[in-house]
């Protein structure tokens, strides 16, 4: 029924209908990307003819990241190593660490009664 109304719509008037239309856009559409392929095909084939100048950059996979990352670790390692050793046996004392005052923030531990 659509193709028979369509049919009509277009021996009726004299433009073009809707499917035409996008007949047409896809047609100029396709030849443009046939010219691009091409386009791309000659620049490869000179580049070639040329004696490929210039080499082509390396691809960074995953792999090769992950292999960056583990020599990177690497080196932080041996830089902390390296740190600590010239420190010693001083280390930075966190908040969770006691301080040997019984916990108190003053402190004062439980033999010493408050001050009245």
């Amino acid at each position: 029924v659509a193709s028979h109304l369509l049919k009509c719509y277009e021996a009726a008037s004299g433009v073009r209908s809707p499917a035409k239309m996008a007949e047409e856009s896809y047609a100029d559409w396709l030849r443009d990307v046939e010219e691009l392929q091409q386009a791309e095909r000659l620049s490869e084939a000179f580049w070639r003819a040329d004696g490929c100048v210039g080499k082509p950059k390396p691809v960074r996979t995953l792999s090769g990241l992950r292999a960056e990352q583990r020599a990177l670790r690497a080196k932080m390692k041996t830089a902390k190593e390296e740190e600590d050793a010239r420190r010693g046996r001083r280390v930075s004392v966190g908040e969770d660490v006691p301080s040997g005052n019984g916990g108190h923030r003053l402190g004062y531990g439980r033999s010493r009664p408050p001050a009245p």
